[in-house]
C-alpha cells in the first residue's frame, strides 16, 4: 500500500507521538558574515562538500582575512613615524582611547618599536635612556599598557594626599577600616607600585649603557665659599709636631709702578691726602676747651632684641649668612607643620623632619639651599635616569614607626608590597625606598618643628632625631637610613658614585662612610703635612661648636678603576686621605691605601674640597676592635617575616 508523504517536514514532526524518537536534522554549516572587501556566496550551495583529506589542507578564510587585510587606520598607526606624529598632537586620554579600540592596538607593547614610541611620549627621560642603552646588557623590567595608565594617574596625584590618607587610617576610632577607605588605600598602593616599576625600568636602561657616566660638576653643588659668612666660633690652634719644619718665608721687594716710582711712595702720598682732608675737622677742636666723647648708644631692650632677631634671621638666611650669636641669642623656630615633609615644591620625603646641615660637620645652624633641590623634586621621575644618584622607589604602608623592632612590622609590609608586585627581584644594592604612608607621631616636648627647624642648642638630641627616614636596600633587606648618618652597607665602594645620596642629604652635609679597608692603590702616595680646620662640639661655646685648627697628614694618590674591579666608576680619580698629624696617623693612611684590613673607621667625604675628579676623605674616628654594641653596617639584619 502506498503511503502519501507530507510535503513539509513540520507536518511530519507534528504527527509523531511523544514516545516516538525525534528525527535527526541534517548538519548545516554555520552561517558566516561577509567580510570587508570580499564577495561571499550567501547560498553556499555551489561549493562542493569537503572531504577529510581536503579539510586538513584547507586554510580557513577567517585567518587569511585577519593577517592580510586589516583596517586602514590600524595599518597607518602601526607605522612608527605616523604614530610619533599622532601622539605629539594628542594627550594621554586620546591615546588611551585609541589603544583600546581593538585587540591589535592593545598589543602594541609587544612590538618594541611601537612600545618605545609610546613610552618616549609619556615617560620623562625614557627616550634618552633608550638612546644610550645596550640591549645585550639590559635586564628587562616588564611593563604593560595598564602600568602606563597607572603611572599617568600617579603623576596627577598630589604627594600630600598619601600621608593625609595614612593619618586618616591611623586615627580611625574603629578597629576595622571602612570599606571606602580600604579601597582608597588599595588604589594608592597600586599607583605607587606603578611608579616604582617605571623607576626600575629607567634605571635598568641607564645602567646598561657602555658609555662612562658623566663626571661630577666642578663645584659639586657647593655654594662659593666667599658667599658663606660663618658665625663667630671659638678657635683652638694646636701646635705643629716637633718634626715639622716650616717653609722659609720669602720677603718680596717693593715693585715699581708704571710711572717708575715705588708703590711705597704712592701709599705715603695717599696717607698725606687723607691727613689733609682731616685737618679742618681737627682745627675746630682748638676753640674747644675739652674734647667730648660721643655717648654710647642706648642699650636695646631685651624684648626688642628677640623681636628684631626674627626678621634679621630671615634676611640673613636669604642672603646666605647668619646673624651674630656672640651673646647666645637663639634664632626663632618655625611653626609646626605636620606634613611639611611631603611638600611638592621643596622637601618631599618619607618623614616629617630634617636636621640642618653644617659646612664642616653634620649639625649646624647654617642652612643654605642645595642647588639640586631648586628645580627638581625628590620624587621626580627624571631622577631615575641618573647613574650617579640613587633612585627613589615608592611604597604606601600607613604607619607611625619605621624601625627594625618586634613592635613594628611596617618595614616587613613594605617588603611584601615590593615582592607581590614583582619588583623585589629588580632591586639593586643602594636603592632608596620611600614609604609615603609614614606619619611620625608629634611629641609636644620637641623644640623643633617637623620641617627641620633650628633646635634650641646645637648638637642637642632632638636635632639628631628630627631627620628624614628612608628605607635602603642593602642587598638582602630594607633597613632604615636617615642622612647624614653612616651608610648601612658593608661595602660602600660598590655604589656607582660616592655622591650617590647627596640629593636626599641636608645641604652642606658630608657623606659618612664606615670602612674597614680601602681598595688597594698601585700609585705611590704623596704625603704632606697641612693645617686643617674642623668643627667640633664645645659646651663652653655659645654656639655649641668650636673651630679646631691642627696639623693633619694628607696622602694623595690616583685611583684607576678597571672593569673587573668591584668598585663603581664614579670613584675613579684623585684620592686625598686626611688623618692625624702624627706618625701613627701617617701609618694609618699608608695602610689604608695598601688595602690592609683593619678596624672599622669613620670617614667623611668633604664635599667642599671634592669635585672635578678629586675625592677628599677625612678620618674622624676609629672604632675599637671589641664592640659591645652591634652596628647595622657590620651585621645585616635578616628580613622580617
Amino acid at each position: 500500500m502506498d503511503v502519501a508523504l507530507s510535503p513539509h517536514p513540520a507536518s511530519h514532526f507534528s504527527s509523531l507521538g511523544e514516545d516516538s524518537p525525534a528525527p535527526q536534522r541534517p548538519a548545516v554549516p554555520p552561517h558566516r558574515l561577509p567580510s570587508f572587501g570580499w564577495h561571499s556566496d550567501l547560498d553556499g550551495m555551489n561549493r562542493p562538500p569537503l572531504t577529510k583529506s581536503e579539510g586538513t589542507t584547507y586554510t580557513p578564510r577567517v585567518s587569511s582575512i585577519s593577517t592580510t587585510h586589516e583596517p586602514a587606520l590600524l595599518t597607518a598607526v602601526k607605522q612608527p613615524r605616523i604614530l610619533v606624529a599622532l601622539l605629539a598632537q594628542s594627550g594621554w586620554r586620546a591615546c588611551w582611547a585609541l589603544l583600546n579600540t581593538c585587540r591589535d592596538c592593545r598589543d602594541f607593547f609587544s612590538w618594541p618599536e611601537l612600545k618605545d614610541v609610546i613610552l618616549s611620549r609619556f615617560v620623562p627621560g625614557y627616550s634618552e635612556c633608550v638612546r644610550i642603552s645596550d640591549p645585550l646588557r639590559l635586564q628587562n623590567v616588564p611593563v604593560t599598557l595598564a602600568d602606563l595608565n597607572l603611572l599617568v594617574i600617579s603623576q596627577s596625584v598630589i604627594i600630600h594626599r598619601y600621608p593625609m590618607h595614612a593619618l586618616t587610617c591611623l586615627s580611625g576610632l574603629l578597629p576595622d577600616v571602612d570599606q571606602v577607605e580600604e579601597q582608597r588605600t588599595l588604589k594608592l598602593v597600586t599607583v605607587t607600585q606603578a611608579h616604582s616599576r617605571f623607576v626600575l625600568l629607567l634605571q635598568a636602561l641607564a645602567h646598561s649603557s657602555n658609555s662612562p657616566p658623566p663626571p661630577e660638576p666642578e663645584e659639586n653643588d657647593w655654594p662659593p665659599r666667599l658667599a658663606i659668612q660663618l658665625p663667630k666660633l671659638r678657635q683652638l690652634n694646636f701646635p705643629a709636631p716637633l718634626s715639622y719644619v716650616p717653609p722659609p718665608v720669602v720677603v718680596r721687594e717693593p715693585t715699581l709702578s708704571r710711572s717708575g716710582r715705588l708703590r711705597r711712595g704712592s701709599d705715603s702720598l695717599r696717607t698725606d691726602r687723607t691727613r689733609s682732608l682731616s685737618r679742618p675737622a681737627s682745627s675746630l677742636s682748638i676753640f674747644r676747651s675739652v674734647s667730648k666723647i660721643p655717648p654710647p648708644p642706648a642699650s636695646e631692650p631685651r624684648s626688642l632684641k628677640h623681636y628684631s632677631l626674627g626678621w634679621r634671621h630671615t634676611l640673613s638666611q636669604t642672603s646666605g649668612s647668619t646673624s651674630d650669636d656672640e651673646w647666645g641669642r637663639k634664632p626663632l623656630e618655625r611653626p609646626h607643620r605636620r606634613f611639611a615633609s611631603v611638600n611638592l615644591s621643596r622637601d618631599e620625603s618619607s618623614s616629617s623632619s630634617s636636621s640642618p646641615s653644617p659646612p664642616f660637620s653634620r649639625d649646624s645652624t647654617l642652612e643654605i639651599p642645595s642647588p639640586m633641590r631648586r628645580d627638581i623634586s625628590h620624587h621626580d621621575l627624571s631622577l631615575a635616569t641618573s647613574r650617579s644618584r640613587a633612585p627613589i622607589l615608592r611604597v604606601f604602608v600607613p604607619c607611625s614607626k619605621l624601625e627594625l623592632s618586634e613592635e613594628s612590622d611596617s618595614i616587613a609590609l613594605c617588603e611584601d608590597q615590593l615582592y607581590e608586585s614583582g619588583l623585589w627581584s629588580h632591586l639593586s644594592t643602594g636603592d632608596i625606598v620611600c614609604n609615603l604612608g609614614f606619619v611620625p607621631p608629634h611629641t609636644p616636648d620637641e623644640p623643633g618643628s617637623s620641617d627641620g627647624s633650628l633646635p634650641d642648642s646645637a648638637g642637642s638630641e632632638p636635632a639628631l632625631q628630627n631627620r628624614r627616614i628612608w628605607l635602603l636596600f642593602n642587598g638582602e633587606s630594607l633597613v632604615p637610613f636617615s642622612p647624614p648618618e653612616p651608610l648601612p652597607l658593608r661595602n660602600v665602594f660598590i655604589l656607582p658614585s660616592p655622591f650617590y645620596y647627596t640629593h636626599i642629604m641636608p645641604s652642606l652635609a658630608n657623606p659618612v662612610f664606615i670602612v674597614r679597608c680601602f681598595p688597594p692603590c698601585d700609585d705611590i702616595p704623596q704625603l704632606t703635612l697641612v693645617n686643617s680646620s674642623t668643627k667640633v662640639r664645645s659646651p663652653h661655646s655659645p654656639t655649641g661648636y668650636a673651630l679646631v685648627k691642627k696639623p693633619m697628614w694628607t696622602a694623595r694618590v690616583w685611583k684607576q678603576v678597571a672593569q673587573d674591579d668591584e668598585i663603581g666608576l664614579g670613584w675613579q680619580g684623585e684620592w686625598v686621605l686626611e688623618g692625624e698629624g702624627t706618625r701613627e696617623g701617617q701609618q694609618v693612611l699608608l695602610d689604608c691605601l695598601r688595602g690592609v684590613r683593619g678596624p672599622l673607621r669613620e670617614w667623611h667625604l668633604v664635599r667642599e674640597k671634592s669635585g672635578g675628579g678629586r675625592l677628599w676623605f677625612r678620618l674622624i674616628k676609629t672604632f675599637p676592635s671589641k664592640r659591645t654594641k652591634t652596628r647595622s653596617y657590620d651585621t645585616v639584619p635578616a628580613p622580617a617575616t
